[in-house]
Parts: structure tokens; sequence; C-alpha cells
């Protein structure tokens, strides 16, 4: 992470979801965090479900930007 002119600048040369996901891996790395609640895809793959992820492995089928959420997080 670089910073400009007081912002943050997120490299993300595979777009912004793999930015913000590759954020999420390193600050879970460095105990930043204990969890994230990221919605995932479904085994099915048709729709996405709300997880709470401690395991950076599990993040590989995370989409913090899913195009739709049938329920909200807050549930």
């Amino acid at each position: 992470m670089t910073t400009a002119e007081g912002a943050a600048i997120f490299p993300a040369k595979g777009g912004v979801e793999e930015g913000i996901l590759a954020c999420i891996k390193q600050a879970l790395s460095k105990g930043c965090f204990d969890a994230v609640l990221i919605p995932v895809k479904v085994p099915a793959g048709d729709s996405f479900a709300y997880l709470l992820v401690q395991d950076e492995a599990l993040l590989e089928d995370a989409h913090p930007l899913s195009p739709i959420m049938p329920v909200q997080g807050a549930r």
C-alpha cells in the first residue's frame, strides 16, 4: 500500500475485488483482526452466503463485492 496526498492507494493488478481480498488476507495474516464477515459463493455457484472467515484459504471463494445479497449481513 502506498500513499499519495494523504490517501491510501491499494495496488489492484487483478481488479478491485482482488485488491480488496489481498488487503483482507494481509490484515488477517498480520493479526489486525481475528476474522472477517464476507460474502462467499456457495458450492452450487448460484448464490452467496455470509461466512465469518478466520482461515485465509477460505477467502478463495469470497466475493467482497457480490452482485446481490438476498439477506443483509446484520441479521
